[in-house]
């Protein structure tokens, strides 16, 4: 998703060099070549007119960052010294590089700016997280600033060995801020300075925790020409190269800016300017960014009301479903009470044929004791027939024996 509207098609922002397939904004694989050690135009009213009017400028990109204070004298001053390259160490989310690109498209410079991070975090700024700081960062170069900007994802030890002596204009270091660091991040990277040199140095003013560049700055700035803004955490600038348009020995504008009515005069000007700017520039995203929260609740609400059209809509058809089972309830019911009715009457009908059935049984009972009565007394009188029988025929046979006897 585009973070500006504006974005740039996929074949635009892959590159090959040397069969190897890269971001096109990638300059890890580039080598920095010294730069002209021609003068620099000298810092007079007209120029100086210029760069405060270039103080003014909207910033469009106010990213998070402890920076933001000095953004509208960076914008002056990139004006002012109008920087052929432009090396920042340490960018994190980038509000000072994404400020510095702003400064040099508006301007129309045909300026070189790059981004030098490993985008992995340290102690101070705390672990990086890549899709919350250095992919928005690069889609922001993308978008706004891939005329003028590249970056470099290294360590700055690494990075400094494809940067030549004096092939930069303005340094801006920014990394680890332990004393320790900083001077070696400033021995290691002075050397490329040009002849033109200004080193810029955050947190001048910090002194929390083990944050060290105070430190520094309080032994450097002894060895230079240099200017110190307080507000913002600090910010320091040392003026190395002879040549530079605001070295005291130009004279004039310059030597005036490096005198204490100077300094005093940059400070109470910046230091009322920047704060304002930098909460006018965070009021804008906050508003923007609670426009799009209401232009969401907006769209939720609707939504909403869609949803709850078509809950309303379900719930009439449930009622109406409701009814519908209701009145088939009333039918069952209906036929239920029919059916209990039914049920009793037949109950009852059982009932009748079960007592009807026992009487029944009663009477088939006497009726069966009568007949075993019966049956009794015609066996008793069969018996007594059959033995009044055999003792007749028990005395015939013995007046026949008797008979016979006689006879014989």
């Amino acid at each position: 998703m585009s973070l500006t509207g504006r974005e740039l098609p996929e074949e635009q922002l892959v590159a090959i060099d040397s069969d190897v397939l890269h971001h096109v904004l990638d300059r890890s694989g580039a080598t920095f070549a010294p730069l002209p050690t021609t003068p620099a135009a000298p810092a007079t009213e007209e120029r100086l007119l210029q760069s405060f009017q270039a103080v003014f400028g909207e910033i469009r990109t106010p990213v998070v960052s402890a920076w933001g204070e000095h953004i509208p004298f960076l914008f002056g001053l990139i004006s002012l010294l109008r920087p052929r390259r432009i090396v920042e160490l340490g960018v994190h989310h980038g509000g000072s590089f994404l400020a510095a690109c702003q400064a040099v498209q508006d301007l129309g410079l045909e300026s070189e700016c790059i981004a030098i991070d490993n985008w992995i975090g340290e102690h101070h700024a705390g672990k990086t997280n890549v899709e919350t700081t250095f992919l928005p960062f690069r889609q922001y170069l993308e978008e706004l600033y891939s005329d003028c900007a590249g970056y470099i994802k290294a360590d700055f030890d690494e990075a400094s060995l494809a940067f030549e002596d004096g092939s930069i204009d303005l340094l801006h270091i920014d990394g680890l801020h332990t004393s320790e660091s900083v001077q070696h991040d400033f021995d290691t990277w002075m050397g490329k300075l040009s002849d033109h040199g200004i080193v810029l140095l955050h947190d001048t003013n910090e002194f929390k925790r083990d944050f060290g560049v105070w430190r520094f700055w309080q032994k450097i700035r002894r060895n230079y020409p240099h200017i110190e803004l307080k507000h913002g955490h600090g910010l320091g600038l040392l003026i190395v190269g002879e040549h530079s348009p605001l070295h005291p020995s130009a004279g004039g504008l310059a030597a005036w800016l490096s005198s204490d009515q100077g300094k005093e005069w940059i400070q109470v000007l910046f230091g009322g300017i920047g704060p304002a700017f930098w909460s006018q520039a965070n009021t804008k995203v906050q508003l923007a960014n609670t426009e799009g929260q209401l232009d969401n609740a907006e769209t939720r609400l609707a939504n909403t009301e869609v949803r709850l059209a078509n809950t309303e809509v379900r719930l009439a058809n449930m009622e109406v479903q409701l009814a519908t089972i209701r009145e088939g309830h009333k039918n069952v019911s209906v036929e239920r009470d029919i059916a209990l009715q039914q049920l009793k009457t037949i109950s009852k009908r059982l009932e009748i044929l079960k007592l009807k059935s026992i009487e029944k049984r009663k009477k088939l009972k006497k009726q069966r004791d009568k007949i075993q009565i019966l049956l009794y007394r015609l066996r008793k009188k069969k018996m007594a027939k059959q033995r009044k029988g055999q003792k007749f025929s028990l005395t015939q046979n013995l007046q026949r024996i008797r008979l016979g006897l006689g006879h014989k």
